[in-house]
């Protein structure tokens, strides 16, 4: 069921592997082929270690970085890592914002900062991040908007195709002219989120000493739930009661999307799956457009047997992302289980033009009287 990186897991691993060398700008030169810009814009992001974490932050002040919550947590303190190969100490600004982003402050030597993209560009787009050794800043392939954040949905996200490798997260998302579109935060299977840099207003306007307790109140719920995520990730199927009802809680209190998701796929790995469907509801009633999000809330209805739940969720992922096997395969499955053969028929076509080696068994299937599996019992 898990189809997104786990940050925290996925950054802590690098960290584990690789020493933190800098290098110096100039040497970042050489690996950059971009539009000058773009290339002007590694300057303006900074590897950053908070929490146990190896992540990135992006400057839009002298003296002044955005960076995602979840790379800091609870904590007061980061360490910036300069392309010189010293650091500075940077503390992390209390806020009251509910998404996934935190300001954090430093003396910082001269340089750029980002201008925050005011324009509503709509691609091509490059993530500006750390590369998986965390040696250096660099540009990655470009990509395109998948889907857009939702006017009425404050936390909504940008949903992209443009690359972007471990420990992108608090990376930079820039479009051609090197302005901020967004903060790199998750994403997977090619897909990334990333919270639109118009956010950054509000986030400044709710940081500061005013926003201490709330801060910590935040902080904290981040720090829980990813330890009791650690925690049912070793207990697989064997979810404890008490640890279910900590991951629901905790995950929630947090408000962080993907911690949701990600407690909900814990709890759908552990067969409650109207409990993970829960989840999966709350993460996306933050973000209707997210891709990721919707392919394991299937999951969780796919095994539910909800077949005819899932028809509205397929017909929509289907003109976003018709390539995925996966997709497809729900489709075909909850088409016809659903009663929607129009649905089932387009599932079948799409894989026998993406992966036409399955063209044959998913006709035989869907010309097959094959009644539809029964809801598992739960745990």
């Amino acid at each position: 069921m898990k189809r997104c990186l786990h940050l925290r897991e996925t950054l802590r691993a690098a960290a584990v592997a690789f020493v933190m060398l800098a290098v110096p700008a100039a040497a970042q030169e050489e690996d950059c082929a971009s539009a000058a810009p773009v290339c002007a814009a590694r300057d303006a992001v900074f590897r950053v270690s908070a929490y146990g974490l190896n992540a990135n932050a992006v400057r839009i002040a002298p003296n002044l970085l955005v960076t995602n919550r979840h790379v800091v947590a609870d904590e007061e303190d980061a360490v910036i890592h300069l392309a010189d190969g010293s650091q500075a100490p940077g503390q992390v600004v209390p806020t009251s914002y509910p998404g996934d982003l935190v300001l954090i402050e430093a003396e910082l030597p001269e340089g750029p900062a980002i201008a925050l993209d005011e324009d509503d560009d709509l691609g091509p787009w490059r993530t500006v991040a750390a590369a998986p050794d965390f040696r250096r800043i660099r540009v990655y392939r470009e990509g395109g908007p998948l889907a857009l954040p939702a006017p009425d949905l404050p936390l909504s996200r940008i949903h992209h195709t443009a690359q972007s490798q471990y420990g992108a997260s608090g990376g930079a998302l820039i479009d051609r002219e090197g302005e901020l579109v967004g903060i790199v935060t998750s994403g997977g299977e090619n897909r990334g989120e990333a919270i639109p840099a118009g956010a950054i207003h509000q986030l400044r306007a709710l940081s500061g000493d005013a926003h201490a307790e709330e801060s910590r109140r935040i902080g904290e719920a981040y720090r829980d739930c990813d330890f009791a995520l650690d925690r049912a990730g070793q207990a697989g199927r064997g979810l404890p009661e008490r640890l279910a009802a900590t991951l629901e809680e905790r995950c929630l209190a947090g408000n962080n999307k993907l911690q949701i998701e990600l407690a909900a796929q814990a709890l759908g790995r552990a067969g409650l799956l109207d409990r993970s469907a829960a989840l999966f509801e709350k993460a996306l009633s933050q973000d209707a457009q997210a891709i990721n999000t919707r392919l394991g809330y299937l999951t969780t209805l796919h095994l539910s047997a909800r077949f005819a739940d899932e028809v509205p969720i397929i017909r929509a992922l289907l003109k976003l992302i018709p390539e995925d096997g996966l997709l497809q395969r729900y489709a075909v499955q909850a088409g016809k289980w659903g009663g929607d053969r129009a649905l089932a028929e387009q599932g079948a076509r799409l894989v026998e033009q993406y992966n036409p080696a399955q063209g044959e068994a998913v006709r035989r299937f869907l010309n097959a009287d094959i009644p539809p599996p029964r809801r598992p019992p739960g745990p």
